[in-house]
């Protein structure tokens, strides 16, 4: 039977109408599909590290607590009149009349929110009790970023908020309180040695670094950087602790052949030019030194260099929630664990220089 020609031009008309509509359709499926995998963000790391989020506890010496390094002087803040003035201290007894208050001093996105409900549960284990006469309160206070601001908060907490043993977490509090309230005792809690002589009102915990000469790091870092690495190591020039850190993972980075350029920062660089300044040197992978321009400002740093997502090491836990690959920083609830024993004794009557410092002797390493 022969079709008439309007009907074999409907036919047409309608098998054109159906092609069209294929193509149009398969072209939207195209796009929807292209959009759902242009926003899943690309793999920082190598596929090792596609494994769920875990903690790896590395020894620094298996089975042996290293050796405190000897107390020194520390040339770069000049503090030998600071160490003479605080050396001829003579601290005066503490208040049984009311509980002991003992203040950590931390910094934001700092260790000491996880610690302060850890140290209260050691205390009460080595039979003291939480307030009244001869117990102890422990208060976590934040410090400001500046030198002059920490100095002045740090005789508030000494002078009208009567804390009695100061916790500083990290070494710039730690010299801040030797400045700003060196009539009370002082257990520190930081990572690397203070460059200190042997004073009669100090004592406290080191966490080591975690960087130079570690062989299991870099077995660690070889399983989850791919080779080829250009890092960009971000540090704090006039913080020397920061400086400090900054020596450790260019020795560790220039022991595994890796590429890197080390960028310095302060208080008034703003975040996003740092980011910017990632990106013009090409660096593959962002390296953060610890520091307290990055303890405050981090996490705005951070999501900037997140946005051409770039890979990050950070220092700090909270660092892994907000976006770093890597996280490498000290085991703070051992070493807090560790200083309850001095505190222990400093409230029962010991002074603190009677008490040599120890070593942390674990390192944490959080992989994402």
């Amino acid at each position: 039977m022969r079709l008439s020609p309007n009907t074999q031009r409907y036919l047409i008309g309608a098998l054109c109408i159906c092609i069209v509509f294929l193509l149009v359709t398969g072209a939207i499926y195209v796009g929807i599909g292209f959009a759902q995998w242009a926003r899943v963000p690309r793999k920082p790391l190598a596929e090792a590290t596609q494994a769920p989020a875990q903690e790896i506890l590395v020894p620094i010496i298996p089975g042996a607590t290293p050796e405190m390094p000897p107390f020194q002087v520390n040339p770069l803040r000049g503090d030998s009149s600071l160490a003479a003035k605080a050396k001829s201290w003579t601290p005066a007894p503490l208040d049984r009349t009311r509980a002991t208050i003992i203040a950590l001093l931390d910094r934001e996105q700092g260790p000491g929110s996880a610690l302060e409900e850890v140290l209260i549960k050691v205390l009460r284990s080595k039979g003291l009790k939480q307030d009244g006469k001869a117990g102890f309160t422990v208060r976590r206070y934040v410090l400001p970023a500046g030198s002059a601001e920490t100095n002045e908060r740090i005789a508030a907490i000494a002078g009208a908020e009567n804390a009695d043993i100061l916790v500083p977490l990290d070494l710039s509090a730690l010299y801040a309180c030797l400045e700003a309230a060196p009539g009370k005792r002082i257990l520190y809690c930081t990572s690397g040695a203070p460059l200190l002589p042997r004073l009669p009102q100090v004592t406290g915990i080191v966490l080591p670094t975690v960087y130079g000469g570690r062989e299991d790091l870099g077995q660690f870092m070889r399983l989850v950087l791919p080779p080829g690495r250009r890092f960009a190591v971000i540090f704090e020039p006039g913080d020397w602790a920061s400086v400090e850190y900054k020596e450790h993972i260019a020795e560790f980075l220039g022991s595994e052949n890796l590429e890197f350029e080390c960028i310095g920062i302060d208080d008034s660089t703003p975040m996003m030019e740092i980011a910017d300044s990632v990106r013009n040197r090409d660096a593959t992978a962002v390296w953060l030194a610890p520091g307290q321009t990055l303890s405050r400002a981090g996490a705005e740093l951070m999501s900037y260099v997140l946005l051409s997502r770039t890979p990050i090491i950070g220092f700090a836990p909270g660092q892994s929630a907000q976006g770093a690959s890597v996280v490498l920083g000290p085991d703070w609830v051992t070493a807090i664990e560790a200083l309850a024993d001095p505190i222990t004794r400093v409230i029962r009557g010991e002074m603190p220089g009677s008490i040599h410092p120890t070593v942390s002797n674990s390192t944490i390493v959080m992989k994402k």
